[in-house]
């Protein structure tokens, strides 16, 4: 494309000039339209190098960068902080929660000492302070004569309310000690203070006060009966019989007398008829 001066018709060139090298005319020169993605480009290119040169500028100045926002925004990140805050706050001090963690934990250990009473019910003895709690979940049922395990569900161990892990210590040889301590450390996470949760001591001897667990099955030392041998439970067959036939004779000599008397009453009553 070449230009042309509107008045003395010199061509300039390819390129416009605002004033003709030739007459010395000015010539206005018609602007092309800019695209508007072009100016919104421009736009935000300009808006970046602001940014640049402000933030270059509290770099140098030691401050950290302004977040262009308005009040607003501070307004609802101070209202959400605010409100977060409290919640925590009160979730950690609510009396109520305290004492529903207390009292699902109180549940749980007792659920495990029960768990631990069903061990010594089938092995006879109490897992060591080594072996731990994690025995109760043993799949093999050949590491101790009688286990019938796993006695916890999903076979894992789990932890008080507080998500602090129970302490349990085998009895030992201690025949004052007859059971095993289990214990949870209470709130604030510390064993042997005043908040520390034990189980009753009744829950380690339910597996045999309780039988619904076992189909009514329980072992007879754990009933109290007393299993004879085969001399022994002939000897007690055959007294057993001898009491049987005693009593049958008794019975019978006792309706004999009685059938006897029942006779001479009737006897008696025809001698006094005929007599009159």
């Amino acid at each position: 494309m070449q230009f042309r001066c509107p008045y003395c018709k010199a061509e300039i060139g390819p390129v416009a000039l605002a004033k003709c090298p030739k007459c010395g005319h000015v010539m206005a020169v018609a602007k092309k339209k800019a695209d508007p993605k072009d100016r919104k480009a421009k736009r935000k290119l300009i808006e970046s190098i602001r940014s640049d040169a402000e933030r270059k500028k509290l770099e140098i100045a030691g401050r950290a960068p302004v977040i262009p926002h308005g009040p607003k925004f501070y307004l609802v990140i101070v209202v959400l902080f605010s409100a977060l805050l409290f919640v925590a706050i009160n979730y950690s001090t609510n009396p109520r929660l305290e004492d529903g963690w207390r009292t699902g934990t109180i549940a749980d250990i007792n659920l495990l000492a029960e768990a631990l009473g069903r061990f010594h019910f089938h092995t006879g003895v109490y897992p060591t302070t080594e072996q731990g709690l994690e025995a109760l979940t043993w799949i093999e049922t050949g590491k101790i004569p009688g286990y019938n395990g796993p006695y916890l569900m999903n076979r894992q161990v789990p932890k008080d309310k507080w998500k602090h892990p129970y302490r349990y210590t085998g009895p030992g040889d201690d025949p004052t000690d007859p059971i095993p301590t289990l214990v949870s450390a209470g709130p604030d996470g510390k064993f042997d203070t005043d908040d520390d949760i034990y189980p009753l001591p009744d829950c380690f001897f339910r597996a045999g006060q309780d039988t619904s667990w076992t189909n009514e099955w329980v072992p007879y030392d754990k009933r109290g009966i007393t299993i004879l041998t085969k001399e022994q439970k002939a000897a007690v067959e055959a007294a057993d019989a001898r009491r049987k036939k005693r009593a049958a004779e008794e019975a019978a000599a006792a309706k004999a007398a009685a059938a006897a008397e029942k006779a001479g009453d009737k006897g008696t009553d025809v001698k006094t008829e005929e007599t009159k």
